[in-house]
């Protein structure tokens, strides 16, 4: 009955559609916040951020409550830049690639792939606006420009 169930599960997921190393990793060891079961079902197949329900304790909750402790987990070397840090919501880690966008966990904002990357400054990966970053940073640094504006060149 167990393994049926798991495979319902499992199922649940699928149906959503989107291909990911990411999600993959998140299906298989994301638990249930109550209970700490693995029969967790994906409730809305028509979002991408769907409800969960637990099948064990039919405890419902929402992907937020549990990816960002599945992504933490998550060490690829193939997959190095698979999370990006979201600029709009200064997430950390949040944004994955789904098929050919790139989401946001936290914030749900998606992102196009031209809009990730490096900072030009600090050569962290961002999600957002990554123009002129060399000289305005990104949300996790200055920038060249803060960079002179807080030297003592400018007391």
């Amino acid at each position: 009955m167990y393994k049926a169930e798991e495979k319902n599960c499992r199922q649940s997921w699928d149906n959503l559609g989107f291909k990911s190393s990411v999600l993959e990793h998140i299906v298989e060891n994301i638990r249930c916040p109550v209970c700490h079961s693995n029969l967790i079902k994906a409730q809305d197949k028509d979002n991408i951020f769907p409800s969960l329900s637990c099948s064990s304790c039919s405890n419902s909750f929402e992907v937020n409550d549990v990816v960002e402790d599945n992504c933490s987990s998550y060490d690829d070397a193939e997959d190095e830049d698979s999370f990006a840090h979201c600029s709009d919501c200064s997430s950390l880690s949040s944004v994955v690639k789904l098929g050919e966008k790139w989401i946001c966990f936290s914030c749900h904002k998606i992102h196009n792939d031209n809009d990730v990357g490096d900072c030009q400054y600090c050569h962290r990966f961002i999600a957002g606006n990554l123009e002129d970053s060399f000289l305005s940073g990104c949300f996790m640094c200055e920038g060249q420009m803060g960079h002179y504006m807080n030297s003592k060149a400018y007391d």
